[in-house]
């Protein structure tokens, strides 16, 4: 039976500097969303780096994005999460959407699309292909 697995912070949100990354994501689920969502430093974060970089959000998580008021005017979520977050400009028709510096995901299903979205956004449209065409994601 498999065990479960540990993940443990190197550093403190406090010690976090927009400036070392390219980009913040948030994984889904409505547990972690709104312990996102409750803490000043993430929303303070979420700004800066939607002012100057790129901010990402999947399944749930786009309603971390509007609580700190950087949610795009376009942007898709997991479908269960749309009356939560309550507020227009949902897309059901796209795995992933990009508004300006915001992209935003639908679920674990269309994580890898999202993973694809987020290789060309900061490295580049060949260095996605590569990914694309080697992993056989036709389908993103």
């Amino acid at each position: 039976m498999p065990t479960a697995l540990g993940v443990q912070a190197d550093t403190s949100l406090k010690n976090i500097i927009s400036d070392d990354f390219d980009m913040m994501v948030l994984p889904g689920g409505w547990g972690g969303t709104y312990a996102l969502a409750e803490n000043a430093r993430v929303l303070e974060l979420l700004k800066e780096f939607k002012a100057n970089k790129v901010v990402g959000a999947m399944c749930a998580a786009p309603y971390a994005l509007k609580k700190a008021g950087v949610l795009g005017n376009n942007y898709t979520c997991y479908p269960g999460a749309k009356e939560e977050i309550d507020q227009p400009g949902y897309r059901d028709d796209l795995k992933v959407v990009e508004d300006g510096n915001v992209m935003t995901s639908q679920g674990p299903g269309t994580a890898v699309c999202f993973g694809l979205a987020i290789v060309k956004r900061l490295v580049g449209e060949e260095s996605m292909q590569t990914v694309k065409e080697g992993m056989l994601l036709s389908y993103c």
